[in-house]
């Protein structure tokens, strides 16, 4: 619901969501409510096989995640991965996971995090993000770099070391 009220607040901003779920009603209705239905879109999933080059052809990615438990505290998620792989820039809940992974790659902007639950710096970080072409440009370059960081290839060793250290042969 953040997400689709701070869109309210950034006319610059077409929004879509995809997905399906207990609350696509609820969201369907603020969408209504809010007067949104020509800039925010609620499409349905997507097999994971199109998401990748759907989720290429956005401008930038944004995951708002809530905080309140452990779990999103610490939280790395896959989102934020599809956003690096897509080579886009992200607006993200400032938590630690995500603000200490968004650390280790390049493209992360201290400027395009906000607090949970907090709707203004979302909003300031959608319209610095959508209206900035050249940061944009910047991040996305970014977000090239960080896809060569995580992925398989680059992980795999780190991953191999890993069981050698715990399982000596």
């Amino acid at each position: 619901m953040l997400l689709i009220e701070a869109a309210a607040e950034v006319p610059e901003l077409d929004l879509v969501l995809m997905g399906d779920g207990r609350l696509r009603t609820e969201l369907t209705k603020k969408i209504v409510d809010l007067g949104l239905g020509g800039r925010v879109h609620l499409l349905a999933p997507e097999p994971l096989v199109t998401l990748l080059p759907l989720t290429m052809t956005a401008d930038f990615g944004v995951h708002p995640l809530e905080g309140g438990c452990l779990n999103h505290h610490q939280a790395s998620p896959n989102k934020l991965y599809e956003y690096l792989h897509a080579e886009l820039p992200v607006v993200v809940t400032d938590l630690p996971g995500m603000r200490r992974r968004l650390a280790d790659a390049p493209g992360g902007d201290p400027s395009l995090r906000f607090a949970p639950g907090d709707k203004a710096g979302l909003i300031v970080a959608l319209r610095h993000l959508a209206t900035d072409e050249v940061l944009r440009a910047n991040l996305t370059h970014s977000a090239r770099e960080a896809r060569r960081s995580y992925c398989w290839q680059a992980q795999e060793k780190t991953l191999k070391d890993l069981y050698r250290r715990v399982l000596p042969p």
